[in-house]
C-alpha cells in the first residue's frame, strides 16, 4: 500500500489540508503594523465540514489501493471536491471582508499561505489519478500477455 506513489500523494493531499485548521487563509493589518483580524478554515463551519470531509475521502481513497477502478474514481470525486473547497473557501474570505467593512485601498490585506494549499492538494490528488490510470494500464496489459 504504502509503496504505491498514489497512497503517498493521497497521503500528502490529506497532510496539507490538515494544515488548513492551523494555517490562516487571510489576514488584514489595520493603518499601522498590528494584526487586526484573521480567517482561517477553523473559524467557518462550513469551511471546516468541507474539509473534514475531504480528508475522509482522501482517506477513503488510500485504503482502496486493491480496487483501482474504484479508487480512480473516488480521486475523480475528489478533486471536483477540492475544486468546490478552493472556490467556496475564496467565496467565504470575500464574504468575511464585507461583514468586517474592510477596503482594498484602506488596509494592508494578504492571503496567507494556507490560501495555496487546496491548489497543491488538487495537483496532487491529480498526479494520484494519472498513477493510478498508469498502474491499470500496465495489470491491463500483463494480462493481455498471458
Amino acid at each position: 500500500m504504502i509503496q504505491r506513489i498514489q497512497t503517498l500523494l493521497f497521503l500528502g493531499a490529506g497532510i496539507l489540508h490538515s494544515l488548513l485548521f492551523a494555517l490562516p487563509i487571510w489576514s488584514y493589518r489595520s493603518g499601522g503594523s498590528e494584526l487586526v483580524s484573521t480567517i482561517g478554515v477553523n473559524q467557518n463551519s462550513p469551511l471546516m465540514l468541507f474539509n473534514i470531509a475531504i480528508i475522509a475521502g482522501l482517506a477513503v481513497a488510500i485504503m482502496l489501493y486493491k480496487k483501482r477502478m474504484l479508487q480512480l474514481k473516488v480521486s475523480r470525486f475528489m478533486i471536483l471536491a477540492i475544486a468546490a473547497f478552493t472556490a467556496f473557501m475564496l467565496i467565504s474570505v470575500e464574504q468575511s471582508k464585507e461583514m468586517l467593512g474592510v477596503d482594498q485601498s484602506a488596509e494592508l490585506t494578504d492571503y496567507r499561505l494556507a490560501a495555496i494549499i487546496p491548489i497543491i492538494s488538487l495537483v496532487l490528488v491529480l498526479m494520484a489519478g494519472r498513477a493510478i490510470w498508469k498502474d491499470e494500464q500496465l495489470v491491463r496489459s500483463a494480462d493481455r500477455l498471458r
